[in-house]
């Protein structure tokens, strides 16, 4: 007998295979992890929260890896090995949000049959944004700027809630030359995951709504409009 997961993954390469007769091409995913938090020993730095009078909490980045914080009794929270180390305290922060180091988010629009705006944009783990204007942008060239924490990791957060890992690595149709390749990636944990979307493809809207919302946190429309 198959697992449902083998299950799942027979009947989407039959569906992928018939609608590759009808011009769309797919590739499958990375097999899913696991959404049940680890039951593992907690780390060194997790222990320490729960002798302090902690309650130790497993939370799920976009890349479905896990990290801990530690939840004191008035709801602030601690990344564990911040408070173990004395550089974060109760009552110092409401909610933590951990990035990592490596984090580098890319949003890039592709040339079109008519002028549509061509252009690119990294986001990294200081909230560090660089554009580059390509052609039919108000603005050509490298730019900088600037997005709060808070804003990173809204923008992890929509990846983490679409399940970005778990999607196809591209979303297009052939036979059709109207539209235009969008491409977004995420790294993070030292792993990439990148998407190409051909506008006019079937496609999640949720994938549509990151690359919106990239534009959005960036404020991309001050170079490019």
């Amino acid at each position: 007998m198959f697992s449902r997961y083998v299950r799942l993954q027979i009947i989407i390469l039959l569906a992928a295979l018939t609608l590759a007769g009808c011009g769309y091409v797919f590739q499958l995913p990375a097999p899913p992890s696991s959404y049940v938090p680890p039951t593992k020993t907690p780390s060194p730095a997790g222990k320490f929260c729960m002798e302090k009078g902690g309650s130790l909490e497993a939370r799920q980045y976009p890349d479905f890896t896990w990290y801990e914080i530690c939840v004191f009794a008035d709801g602030s929270e601690c990344e564990v090995d911040a408070f173990s180390k004395n550089t974060c305290q109760p009552g110092q922060q409401a909610e933590v949000h951990p990035i990592p180091p490596d984090m580098l988010i890319t949003l890039e629009r592709s040339v079109c049959m008519t002028p549509c705006p061509v252009y690119r944009i990294s986001i990294d783990a200081q909230g560090n944004v660089a554009y580059e204007g390509i052609s039919s942008v108000k603005v050509d060239g490298i730019q900088h700027s600037k997005i709060s924490q808070d804003d990173v990791w809204r923008l992890l957060e929509a990846f983490r809630k679409a399940r970005y890992f778990q999607k196809f690595n591209s979303y297009t149709r052939m036979g059709t030359t109207c539209g235009t390749n969008i491409y977004t990636s995420l790294t993070i944990n030292g792993r990439t995951k990148r998407i190409k979307r051909y506008t006019g493809s079937p496609a999640p809207p949720d994938l549509e709504e990151l690359e919106l919302l990239i534009d959005e946190v960036t404020n991309s429309a001050q170079w490019t409009e």
